[in-house]
Parts: C-alpha cells; structure tokens; sequence
C-alpha cells in the first residue's frame, strides 16, 4: 500500500508518481469498486490517493497499482476483525447484548422504569402465581374481575392484550 500524487488523468484511467520518484498508472477499472466511481474524471492532478501495488515492471521502471485491489483487502479485514453484516443479528439482538451489558455493570442502581414485558403471558401468569399465593380467598374473585373488564392487580386491562 502506497500513497501516490495524481500527476495526468488520461481517458482509459490515472497516471501517478509514487514517492515523487516512480512512476505508475492506475487502470480505469482499477479505480474504485464501485462501477460508478470508476471514472478518472473523478481526480484532479495533484490528488492523494493510496493505491495497492499489483506489479513491477522493471524495464521500464513503471508500477501497475490498483485502488479498488485495496477497497476489497480493507473489507476482507474489517469482516474478518469485526464479523459479517450477514450474520443474522438483528439490532434487537445487539442493543440487548448492550443493555445487558450495561445494567450489569450498574447493578447497584436503582431502576427508573420497570422493563417492558417480553410477552402477553409473562404478565397473566404473574397475576395468577401472586393471586395464588395470597391464599385468603380472593384469587377467584380476581380473575372474575378481569374478565368483566374491571382491571387487575396491576392497574392495566389485560383483556385488549388478549385479543391483540
């Protein structure tokens, strides 16, 4: 990896001078990944650009670079260091992971909020379990009342939630 001077735009790609000394020339193709970008037109002399080294040739003292060769290398590495994008995490998973993370290291404080429920059962089978361990009788009675759309031991109406 080198990074090289615009010295000519021509029309088939970029000619460049690498350490003010070497001449090289970066193919029209060569230019970008992207299609798109591929046109020389894109750079000015006098430009910086970091370019990958594709070949030598000694005869003439000219190198071949590619800046698309070094677009691909960086990828490869990021993918390798830091995963793939199709890794079938979806930004619940990781915002969890973080959350998890984060209460975990603050465990000793207080939490403003309770957290959301998971699912509409969780909250019913909540209700019963304290429901049932009162014991003094009223766990009929309650869920009577809900079902009459009276509300619960929680002071929410669990009855759109189980039509939802």
């Amino acid at each position: 990896i080198v990074t090289c001077k615009v010295t000519r735009i021509m029309e088939n790609g970029i000619e460049v001078l690498v350490n003010d000394a070497v001449q090289g020339f970066i193919r029209k193709g060569d230019l970008s990944r992207e299609r798109s970008e591929q046109r020389p037109d894109r750079f000015a002399a006098g430009d910086r650009v970091d370019a990958k080294i594709t070949s030598v040739d000694k005869a003439t003292r000219k190198l071949s670079l590619t800046i698309k060769g070094l677009e691909i290398d960086e990828e490869k590495k990021a993918m390798k260091e830091y995963g793939s994008a199709d890794s079938g995490a979806t930004l619940g998973d990781i915002l969890g992971a973080a959350l998890s993370a984060k209460e975990a290291s603050g465990a000793g404080e207080p939490e403003p909020e309770p957290e959301p429920e998971a699912s509409d059962a969780e909250p019913e089978a909540e209700a019963d379990a304290e429901a049932a361990s009162d014991g003094d009788g009223e766990a009929d009675a309650e869920p009577a009342a809900e079902e009459a759309g009276e509300g619960d031991a929680d002071g929410d109406d669990d009855t759109a939630k189980k039509d939802a």
